[in-house]
Parts: C-alpha cells; sequence; structure tokens
C-alpha cells in the first residue's frame, strides 16, 4: 500500500485518515488536487465494484462519537451471487496510523447483496437512529432487475442498524441486523432518511419506487414512500404497511430523491421528488417551463398524496424557465441552512447551473434562474451538477456549503478526470461563476487522473476525523488512469474555527 505526504490509498475495506496542520490545508487556499492532496481515499477492491458510484455520510454508526460514511458498490461478487452488490460502513477516526484488512473488524464492516444480480448498494444513506438505541442506522437500496423471458421482481431496500463490532452483514440471512423494506418494482432505486417527516420525534426514511421509461411495466406508478421509524425490527411491504407509511404518486418518472431539513417551520422534515423532463417534447409543445422537483410538506402517517402541477398547501414546485435544462439524475439535495436563516434549504441542479432555494412558507410554483436564490453558474457542458449537495459548514463561517461535481470537465491537463466546486454559504441571493471560487467564495477540486469522472456523486461526510468540522464526501471512476470502474471515493476535512 502506497503512501503519499498528504493522502493514504486505502483499499475497500480499509480507510485511512491522514492529518494535517489547518494551515497547510490546500482546500483553504482555492484548489485540492485530489492525486496527492486528498485527505482519505477509498478504493474499490477490484474492476467493475463501481465503489463509490453511491455514498453518503452514515452518522455515528459504532457510537464512539465520530461521524462514519456509508460507500455503495453496487458491483462487487459475493459467494454464488455475480453482481450482489455490496455497502461499506467506514468508521471515523482520529489517528493517522495506517489501517491494513486484517483490521477491518475494527475499522467498519461490509454489507452484502442478498443474491445474484441485486446490485445492493446502487444507493445509500444515514437513516439516523431509527430504532432509539443510541447507534446511527443506515439505508441500503437495491436495483430491481427483470430477467430475459421474466418478469420484473419486487424492489427492496434494507435499514442496517448501528453496532459497534466489524461482522459483515450478509443480507441472505441477515437475522435482527437489518429489516427489509419490499416495495413494486424500482422500489429501492433512491433513498434517503434520518430526518423526521411524520412529526413523532423519531427520524424517517424514504425510498423511490422512480417509474420505468418507457412506462410499459403494469404496475410500476413513479413515487416515494416515507416508512415511519420504530423499534420493530420487522419486515414491511409498503404496499400493505397501514400506518407505517406515508404513499407519494408522482405524474412522471422520478429521477432524484431527497429528505430536507424543515423549510417552513412546522418542526417536520419535507420530502423533494426530482423530475425526469423531456425537454424536447417540452418545445415542440412550447412549454413555458419544466418542472424541475416537487417538495411536499412533512405530516403525520399514514397519509397519500397525489402530485401534481400544483400541490396547494401541500407543498411547492420547482421549475425552471423556457429552453433550460432539466434537472440530471443527482440533481437534488437537501438538509443543510446555507443562508443561515434557521431554515432548511434545497439544492436543485441543471447541466449549467446549480441553484440554492432558500427555505420559507413557500407554497404554488418557485421559478429558478431569478434573483432570489443562490446559483453557482458555469459555462453548459452537459456534465456540471451532475452530484450536488449540502456539506454542512466546511469553512467554519457559520453557514452551510453547497459541492457540486462536474464530472466530465476536464482538470488540471487531464480529460474526464472531473471537477467538483465548493461553494461557501452566503446570507443573500445572487449568483456566482464558478471561475469565481477562489479562498473567499470557495474552493475547487480537481480529479485525480484521466477518466476518472470525479464529482458523478458527492455528499457530506459527517465529521470523519472528529475535529469539529464538517468535511465532504465525493466520488469518481477509477483511483488510477486504468479506467477500470474499481471507483473510488474521496474525504476532504473541513477547515477554520470549530462548530
Amino acid at each position: 500500500m502506497l503512501w503519499a505526504a498528504a493522502a493514504a490509498a486505502v483499499l475497500l475495506p480499509t480507510a485511512t485518515a491522514a492529518a494535517r496542520p489547518d494551515a497547510a490545508l490546500p482546500q483553504k487556499h482555492g484548489r485540492v488536487d485530489l492525486r496527492r492532496q486528498a485527505n482519505v481515499t477509498i478504493v474499490g477492491a477490484k474492476d467493475l465494484d463501481f465503489a463509490g458510484r453511491s455514498s453518503a455520510d452514515a452518522g455515528d454508526v459504532n457510537g464512539d462519537g465520530i461521524d462514519d460514511v456509508i460507500v455503495g458498490a453496487h458491483g462487487v461478487d459475493g459467494p454464488g451471487r455475480p453482481d450482489a452488490g455490496a455497502a461499506y460502513v467506514v468508521f471515523g477516526r482520529r489517528t493517522t496510523a495506517q489501517v491494513r484488512r486484517a483490521s477491518l473488524t475494527a475499522r467498519g464492516f461490509r454489507i452484502l447483496g442478498p443474491a445474484a444480480h441485486s446490485s445492493l448498494g446502487i444507493s445509500v444513506a444515514p437513516a439516523g437512529d431509527v430504532d432509539g438505541d443510541g447507534l446511527g442506522d443506515v439505508i441500503i437500496g437495491r436495483s430491481s432487475s427483470a430477467p430475459p423471458g421474466a418478469g420484473w421482481d419486487d424492489g427492496a431496500a434494507w435499514i442496517v442498524y448501528g453496532k459497534r463490532d466489524g461482522a459483515p452483514v450478509d443480507l441472505a440471512t441477515p437475522g435482527p441486523a437489518a429489516t427489509k423494506l419490499s416495495g413494486p418494482p424500482t422500489f429501492g432505486t433512491m433513498v434517503a432518511g434520518g430526518r423526521d417527516v411524520d412529526g413523532d420525534g423519531r427520524p424517517d426514511v424514504v425510498v423511490s419506487a422512480p417509474g420505468s421509461i418507457p412506462a410499459a411495466v403494469a404496475g410500476v406508478a413513479p413515487g416515494a414512500y416515507v416508512i415511519r421509524g420504530s423499534a420493530e425490527r420487522t419486515a414491511i411491504d409498503v404496499r400493505a404497511a397501514g400506518d407505517r407509511v406515508i404513499t407519494l404518486h408522482a405524474p412522471e418518472y422520478v429521477n432524484a430523491l431527497a429528505l430536507t431539513t424543515d423549510m417552513n417551520g412546522d418542526g417536520r422534515a419535507e420530502v423533494a421528488l426530482g423530475v425526469e423532463t423531456d425537454l424536447d417534447a417540452a418545445r415542440m409543445t412550447h412549454a413555458t417551463s419544466s418542472t424541475l422537483a416537487r417538495v411536499v410538506y412533512g405530516r403525520p402517517a399514514p397519509a397519500t398524496v397525489e402530485l401534481g402541477d400544483d400541490l396547494g398547501h401541500d407543498g411547492f414546485v420547482v421549475r425552471a424557465p423556457d429552453g433550460a435544462y432539466g434537472l440530471p439524475d443527482r440533481g437534488l439535495a437537501a438538509g443543510g441552512d446555507v443562508n443561515g436563516d434557521g431554515r432548511g434549504d434545497l439544492v436543485v441542479s441543471q447541466v449549467d447551473a446549480v441553484h440554492v432555494v432558500f427555505g420559507g412558507p413557500l407554497t404554488g410554483t418557485v421559478d429558478v434562474g431569478g434573483s432570489t436564490e443562490l446559483t453557482i453558474a458555469a459555462r453548459p457542458n452537459h456534465g456540471f451538477g451532475h452530484g450536488v449537495a449540502i456539506v454542512g459548514d466546511v469553512n467554519g463561517d457559520g453557514l452551510d456549503d453547497v459541492l457540486a461535481g462536474d464530472p466530465a470537465a476536464r482538470a488540471l491537463g487531464r480529460p474526464v478526470a472531473g471537477r467538483a466546486y465548493l461553494m461557501f454559504g452566503r446570507r443573500q441571493p445572487g449568483r456566482v461563476g464558478v471561475a469565481r471560487l477562489g479562498p473567499r467564495l470557495g474552493f475547487w477540486l480537481a480529479g485525480a487522473h484521466r477518466w476518472d469522472a470525479t464529482g458523478y456523486d458527492v455528499a457530506p461526510a459527517g465529521d470523519f476525523n472528529g475535529d469539529g468540522r464538517a468535511d465532504l464526501l465525493l466520488a469518481g471512476q477509477s483511483a488510477d488512469s486504468a479506467n477500470d470502474a474499481r471507483g473510488v471515493a474521496y474525504i476532504v476535512y473541513g477547515f477554520g474555527p470549530r462548530g
């Protein structure tokens, strides 16, 4: 295992954190080269593992007081289970000591998919402390599949409960370590969690069933399901779950999912669903705008909400102006307070701009691209904004920051190495070009190798190294120029005054 002066390269399932004096962190000076300057590098164990294609902060899963991360690797093979998929919980740490494979049981654990071609890890998210035992839990989705000559199988996601040891979890026989959530085909493609939607004081999880394009699969209706947190570790089918579920029916394919901090001041989290837009059809019909997302306000369970172009008092619709690019996959994020007004904010992206919609008692339609939100702008390149996140207060100014990926970009002479841009939170609306993101406004991160496509997925990392500052997490295609799709996830530390 090779070491660089500023970073530790790690083969999953291992991870190492390398500490540096705060003043020496390159993120303080406007640019981070992930080849040499990432603080933690987590690399897929073999070709086509796709590690990091979905990744997230996990909360404190093992109860040691330090935040952990979860890294999906949906291409992992299990014993007799090709493409079973897996997810790795990597424990945060204050130490700078190298961690080898043999020490994994002290540094994290693997969660293995239940069957061949289940592609577990296609989506991962923190679940919060769902069962109330004081440990952070995670939620992991799988991909529905349609074998030749067979119908689509039911979708599924699993809540995997926090634990203090590093023993692996096999979802073929999980016992009390996990709860299976079942639903219609495509259920489990996207997951979110860790916030209280129904107002009962316990965090809930949300699982989407995006639908299909074309919509030719009987029984596949687009939408999402909010499942109430509970101490009961019993399997749930959302189609027959009684008072445990809030059902959201969407009128079109859902391509992104986010769970926001309270936006309207009622003490409940909100659910945001991204919309797959047929831009050519919109232009042919002379549509004046395209829908990017629908936000549904939290409410008690059970409930069913039909989502349309006017949500009334149930929420609001986010639209882009005529001719604008629609929402890319992973182009929706929520969670923090970017402008410091005490309400949660929402991030929606287009291919040439990322918009922060400030929280408030919003109803009707919110049109982005104007003067009422914060916008990060780039030249149209069909890649910027593919992944977005609110990552916490990275620079210690009291405002949460926004991270936006640009996986198709060239960086430091490396074709398709990818970039990501971190914009510090701001109290006022306005428009900021990515070229202006120097040390005062933010910084940018360069993918480590050509074809790395860094920024495909971006996420908060919580406080991974336990220094009281928010850290950030971003993923790429490969850890070297071989373009082998092992996958890689990078953690970059926050700096400035401690939170």
